[in-house]
């Protein structure tokens, strides 16, 4: 049996398990379901990994989320996030835009601390690296500028 959450696309859950109708609830030695590693198994899919990446990053004081020319008729832009998944752990590569000036080195640590930290509790899987690359842009087509004073 597949089981899909198809309200945000978030997770596939696969149970290779067939219970019978009498099984719910069931204990003893004939309820092998009942065990943790015979109930199935999430699989996280490389898109949500970068749609949260690219979220996170927004959420942080100095990187904006910035379009220009082509890429903005395109729909690309800053943040963009690339993820590489291999079971429950994965990998992060993550463009971010700021707008000059600004501590790059401060900036790039936060923005993959918080990546890191947020897609491990949302996802569930270990993040093992977060690569940041900044971006630095001007103020046009910039759509969101925060600012900590």
């Amino acid at each position: 049996m597949t089981w899909t959450w198809t309200s945000c696309g978030v997770a596939t859950v696969v149970d290779d398990q067939q219970v019978g109708a009498d099984s719910p609830g069931e204990s003893g030695p004939d309820a092998a379901h009942d065990e943790p590693g015979a109930r199935g198994g999430l699989e996280v899919r490389q898109r949500v990994l970068t749609r949260i990446a690219e979220h996170t990053a927004t959420l942080v004081p100095g990187a904006v989320q910035h379009s220009s020319g082509l890429g903005r008729l395109a729909g690309r832009g800053y943040p963009s996030a690339t993820a590489t998944v291999a079971g429950q752990t994965s990998r992060i590569e993550l463009d971010i835009a700021a707008v000059w000036p600004c501590n790059v080195n401060a900036l790039s640590r936060t923005v993959r601390d918080r990546v890191r930290s947020e897609t491990s509790r949302l996802s569930g899987t270990r993040v093992n690296s977060v690569d940041v690359t900044v971006h630095l842009v001007d103020a046009t087509g910039v759509s969101n500028v925060r600012r900590v004073e």
